[in-house]
């Protein structure tokens, strides 16, 4: 419950290189899961650091008992007063090449900070099961978890079923969708009355809040966009006005007006 173990863990891990050589040069790493027009100018994010992930961990009371750290490539876990490790943390994740891929370069940047990780693959249909089908992420089987989360590209409002303080998965709601409980009752607030409210200054401030909550409480940590890859007819089209396109997979709705025939 620590938020302090939270931003360590999105500050030991470098997110661009990851993203560089398991997907491929230029597809990006969302920083927050907000969509960037929408990003208060001085809101802080969360970048690789290993120095502050140690900082941090050491703040929370997660030490480095035997000094081991830096020293060789696995070193043991960090405990605390009370002698609990940082070790056996499920990473967890569906059948996917880029995401298994991902699972084992996630768990040795943490082992560098004295987070030991075990990683699981399971198949989709039980990865996302609901609460009362004991599913890996609804039933809580797993501490950090890698799927999909999109946003919505031209609105600042969220999903309330997977971000809302009531929508935690129980037997009471065996269908909620707030599998990685994030709860702040002011964001709820916040959200519903965004959905609400037309765009100008007071929406304006309201989305600033909001986002700064939803990124202070350092829950969500992207890993990389899901691009969408385009193959072009040459003999047909004009292939450079497709390059401003994006890779995004909404991206051919803002810009196929700019799509030219080949020789016009």
């Amino acid at each position: 419950q620590d938020v302090r173990l939270r931003q360590a863990i999105i500050h030991a891990l470098d997110r661009e290189f990851m993203v560089d050589t398991i997907v491929g040069p230029g597809v990006g790493v969302p920083k927050i899961w907000y969509p960037p027009q929408f990003w208060p100018e001085d809101l802080t994010v969360l970048e690789y650091d290993v120095d502050r992930a140690r900082e941090l961990l050491d703040e929370a009371g997660w030490l480095d008992h035997d000094g081991d750290e830096g020293t060789v490539d696995f070193p043991s876990a960090r405990q605390n007063e009370n002698g609990d490790k940082l070790e056996g943390i499920r990473l967890s994740t569906t059948q996917n090449n880029i995401r298994n891929a991902y699972q084992l370069a996630i768990q040795q940047y943490l082992y560098e900070v004295g987070i030991r990780v075990d990683v699981t693959i399971y198949p989709a249909s039980l990865f996302f099961a609901t609460f009362q089908q004991d599913g890996i992420i609804n039933a809580y089987h797993a501490d950090l978890m890698i799927y999909a989360s999109s946003n919505i590209l031209l609105s600042p409002v969220s999903y309330p079923n997977s971000y809302y303080c009531g929508n935690w998965p129980t037997p009471e709601n065996p269908d909620g969708g707030n599998n990685l409980q994030f709860c702040d009752p002011r964001f709820d607030e916040l959200d519903s009355l965004i959905s609400q409210t037309f765009p100008g200054p007071e929406r304006d401030a309201m989305v600033d809040e909001a986002v700064r909550i939803f990124t202070d409480f350092a829950f969500y940590n992207g890993l990389r966009f899901r691009p969408t890859w385009w193959a072009v007819a040459a003999d047909r089209w004009d292939v450079n006005t497709f390059y401003e396109t994006g890779t995004l997979g909404n991206d051919e709705f803002s810009f196929v007006e700019y799509w030219a025939p080949l020789g016009e």
